[in-house]
């Protein structure tokens, strides 16, 4: 008997999920350790929760603090690593003695390169949502009272730049060297309110096309029936004109365009200029 792995990857991390192939259950075993091999470096990868709660971690042999459960996520690799992976089960007849048992052990699965290119022109990415984590919690408590709002709104805050994951840090790049090779940039977005996304669109000028939703707005007049309200006041001097109108253009200023419902019920072309200033 043997068991069966599959790896998944999403630029970020990997998920590994095995069961044994007749499906029945291993004697004697107790948990599993994942062998890897990252970029030629072999490891265990150990569980964190003992067979009580006096156990710890043998640094040196953490195989025997086994996975007790049939699916794991590998936060430990970064894009461009190679990576290849093995679950051996950990057997015996109690948790102080215990034994690899290689002979149930699934083969090394085949290279792995971690990646978000799904494809020759596809690629995706992904950034890490507000889940309730002790590495969140901890940072949280290490923030001395600062909301967790006002934390990922911080450009260059260490707990922003963890749960935006990979997503900020593409999405900034391809802002910048758009930028560089005199590109242009067209996009749809909305609950536009990210410090570095908007410098990063301010910056393309007249090359950024965007246009902006306005489906969240909290009332019926305004300011609150325009959830652009924010991005637009603290960036540019909005000139509104009806759909199908040309709009002005200044020489020398940056240029976003908008359209979307600003006014329940119509529609609105928007010429926003951001000045380098603000």
């Amino acid at each position: 008997m043997s068991l069966t792995l599959k790896v998944y990857d999403n630029g970020d991390h990997t998920c590994l999920v095995w069961m044994p192939m007749d499906a029945k259950p291993i004697p004697g075993c107790l948990g599993f350790t994942i062998r890897r091999l990252l970029n030629g470096q072999e490891s265990y990868l150990h569980g964190f929760v003992g067979f009580s709660d006096t156990d710890t971690l043998d640094p040196n042999n953490p195989w025997k603090f086994p996975i007790q459960r049939y699916l794991w996520w590998d936060y430990g690799v970064k894009p461009g690593d190679e990576v290849q992976y093995s679950i051996v089960p950990v057997t015996g007849r109690s948790q102080t003695q215990l034994s690899l048992d290689s002979g149930d052990a699934c083969p090394l699965t085949p290279q792995l390169q971690v990646s978000g290119q799904a494809s020759a022109h596809l690629s995706v990415y992904f950034n890490r949502g507000i889940i309730a984590t002790q590495w969140v919690a901890r940072d949280l408590k290490a923030a001395r009272g600062s909301k967790i709002k006002s934390l990922v709104a911080t450009a260059g805050n260490p707990l922003r730049n963890q749960l935006s994951g990979l997503l900020r840090l593409q999405l900034l790049q391809l802002l910048s060297s758009t930028l560089q090779s005199g590109g242009a940039i067209y996009a749809a977005l909305y609950e536009l309110n990210d410090p570095e996304l908007i410098a990063g669109l301010s910056a393309l000028g007249q090359e950024c096309h965007l246009i902006l939703g306005n489906g969240a707005f909290k009332g019926n007049k305004p300011p609150a029936n325009d959830e652009n309200h924010a991005v637009c006041a603290q960036q540019v001097r909005r000139v509104l004109r009806c759909a199908g109108q040309p709009a002005a253009r200044t020489d020398g200023q940056h240029q976003l365009d908008l359209i979307g419902p600003v006014y329940p019920g119509e529609q609105w072309i928007a010429d926003q200029r951001c000045s380098s200033r603000g």
